[in-house]
C-alpha cells in the first residue's frame, strides 16, 4: 500500500519512427493503471507514475504500424527527475534504427542518471549497439535470440524466458512479456499487493516469473497442431476432467493407438506427456501467485494427488512444487528489499 508521503516516479518511453507501438503502449498503460488504481488509496498525495513520451522531434511520430505516438519532449531535454526509460523495439535487423546515432548517443548518457533502463522485444537491439549490454544478461523475443547473440557476442543471451535484470538494465521478450515485466517494475516499488491489484484492473493473470518459458506448453503446440486445436484447447480449459488416452482419443474420433501415434507426430510427444506439461504449468501460475495450498492447487490443476503434482513438478521443472514456491517468495523478499 502507498503512503501519504509516496513520490512520482517519472516513466519516459522513447518513441522513434518505426518502433513497434504495442512495445511501448503496454508497459506504459501497467504504468498508468498503477497510478488510477494506487492513487485511490492515497487520496491527494501524489500519484505513483507520471509517463512521458520523448522523440527526437515533438509531434507525432509514425510507429511500426502506421499508427502514431504523440512525443510532449525531445532528447536533448533534462533528464532531471526520470526514473525509468522504456526503450521499444521496431522491425527485427533495422539497421537504420538501431544505429541511428542520436538516439544510441542520448542512451548512452542515461546510465547513472536514471534508476531503470527497460528494453522492450528487440528494444535490446538498441541497448546492445548503445553498449549498455556490454558483459550483461538479456533477452529478446525468442525470434531475434540467435540474432542478437550474433551481433553482439558480448551480450550473455536468455534465449527463453520472460524478462530479465542484470543491474539496472531490464529486458523483455515483448509486449506480453512487457506487461509481466512492467508488473514486476511495479511491485519492486511498491509491493505484491499493489502489483496484484493493477493485474486486476488490467484483467490479466498476475505476473509470471521473468523465468517462465516464452512459449508455453499449449501455446508452442497450438501453433504446431493442425489437426488438433481444438482439442488442445478444451484440454487447456478442462484440466479437472477425464484426460485419459482413451477419452481423448474418442473426442478426437480415433482409436488409442492412431490417437497416440498421430498426436506424436504432430506435437513431437505423446498425450499423456502433454497433459502433465499443461498441468504444471498452470500449477505454478498458481503457486507463483503465493499459492501454498498444495493440495488444492493439484486439485485445480486436475492431478490425482499433491505427490502426483510433486512428482510432475520434478519431471517438468526439476524441483518441487514447494522449491518453486519458496524460490519465488525468496525473489519476492529480495525485490521488497531493494525498494
Amino acid at each position: 500500500m502507498l503512503s501519504a508521503t509516496a513520490k512520482t516516479r517519472k516513466i519516459v518511453g522513447l518513441v522513434y519512427p518505426g518502433a513497434v507501438l504495442l512495445d511501448l503502449a503496454a508497459p506504459m498503460e501497467v504504468f498508468h493503471f498503477a497510478s488510477d488504481t494506487l492513487g485511490e488509496e492515497t487520496g491527494a498525495a501524489p500519484a505513483p507514475y507520471d509517463v512521458e513520451i520523448w522523440g527526437l522531434a515533438r509531434g507525432p511520430v509514425p510507429s511500426m504500424s502506421g499508427l502514431s505516438m504523440m512525443a510532449t519532449s525531445v532528447l536533448g531535454d533534462s533528464l532531471a527527475g526520470i526514473d525509468t526509460v522504456l526503450v521499444p523495439g521496431a522491425k527485427s535487423g533495422n539497421p537504420d534504427v538501431y544505429r541511428d546515432r542520436r538516439i544510441l548517443d542520448w542512451l548512452q548518457g542515461l546510465p547513472g542518471q536514471v534508476r531503470r533502463i527497460v528494453a522492450v522485444g528487440s528494444g535490446a537491439f538498441l541497448l546492445a549497439e548503445a553498449g549498455l549490454l556490454r558483459g550483461r544478461r538479456a533477452t529478446t523475443h525468442w525470434r531475434d535470440s540467435d540474432l542478437l547473440k550474433r551481433g553482439y557476442p558480448d551480450v550473455t543471451v536468455l534465449k527463453d524466458v520472460i524478462f530479465t535484470a542484470d543491474g539496472p538494465i531490464y529486458s523483455s521478450a515483448g509486449v506480453v512479456g512487457a506487461i509481466d515485466q512492467a508488473l514486476a517494475l511495479v511491485e519492486e516499488d511498491h509491493g505484491r499487493t499493489a502489483s496484484l491489484k493493477v493485474a486486476k484492473r488490467l484483467v490479466v493473470l498476475a505476473r509470471r516469473p521473468g523465468d517462465h518459458t516464452q512459449l508455453s506448453s499449449f501455446l508452442s503446440s497450438q501453433t504446431r497442431s493442425v489437426r488438433f486445436g481444438e482439442l488442445l484447447d478444451w484440454i487447456y480449459r478442462s484440466l479437472r476432467a477425464d484426460l485419459s488416452v482413451p477419452r481423448l482419443a474418442e473426442m478426437a474420433a480415433m482409436s488409442p493407438r492412431n490417437f497416440t501415434r498421430v498426436f506424436r507426430e504432430e506435437l513431437g510427444r505423446p498425450p499423456a506427456e502433454f497433459v502433465r506439461a499443461v498441468r504444471v504449468e498452470v500449477a505454478s501460475r498458481l503457486i507463483a501467485e503465493g499459492n501454498d495450498m498444495f493440495g488444492a492447487v493439484s486439485r485445480e490443476c486436475g492431478f490425482a494427488s499433491e505427490e502426483q503434482m510433486r512428482r510432475a513438478f520434478q519431471a517438468v521443472l526439476k524441483l518441487s512444487p514447494r522449491d518453486f514456491h519458496d524460490r519465488n517468495a525468496a525473489r519476492g523478499k529480495l525485490r521488497a528489499a531493494a525498494r
